[in-house]
């Protein structure tokens, strides 16, 4: 592939972002254990550990989290409700 002066600035847009992806399959593989959360079934604040506070907002706060069955980490948002 042509990269340079003469490559279209909406094909080497094109080229960064294909490069992004394939680094980010790469990321994955050595961040850690990950899991699905989205079909198993409800999920709720109870099968997760609070550990503590990691950031505070005009709506609400996010915690740094641990899931109880996996030990996985996790950042929770919880907005208030008003």
């Amino acid at each position: 592939m042509m990269n340079g002066p003469g490559m279209g600035k909406k094909r080497e847009n094109e080229s960064q972002a294909s490069n992004a992806l394939e680094n980010d399959d790469e990321m994955n593989e050595k961040d850690g254990p990950t899991e699905n959360l989205m079909g198993s079934g409800k999920i709720s604040k109870a099968d997760f550990l609070i550990l503590h506070v990691i950031g505070r907002g005009s709506f609400g706060k996010v915690y740094l989290v641990r899931k109880k069955d996996t030990g996985i980490a996790y950042a929770m948002k919880i907005l208030k409700k008003d």
